[in-house]
């Protein structure tokens, strides 16, 4: 007798090409990538990575979707705090 149950399987990922005119990612932002390709998973189906760079704070990635362009920013150096004393 087979098993009707059917089986539930994750949604896959969006796929994603770098614009020609970009070099390799940095560590952060291939995570920053990773992180927001999860965040669209059953969403969008692919991104285009059309920039990306680095500030002294951040990591910057602007992609471009079936639904628009998108920028996004991730602070890669921790805030400094004023003395509350």
């Amino acid at each position: 007798m087979a098993d009707e149950r059917g089986m539930l399987a994750p949604t896959p990922l969006p796929v994603f090409t770098l614009s020609p005119d970009i070099g390799e990612l940095t560590p952060g932002q291939e995570r920053l990538l990773e992180t927001t390709l999860a965040s669209f998973a059953g969403r969008v189906c692919g991104v285009v990575v059309t920039a990306a760079r680095m500030t002294d704070t951040h990591d910057v990635l602007e992609l471009e979707t079936a639904y628009g362009p998108v920028m996004v920013v991730e602070r890669t150096a921790p805030v400094a705090l004023p003395d509350q004393s």
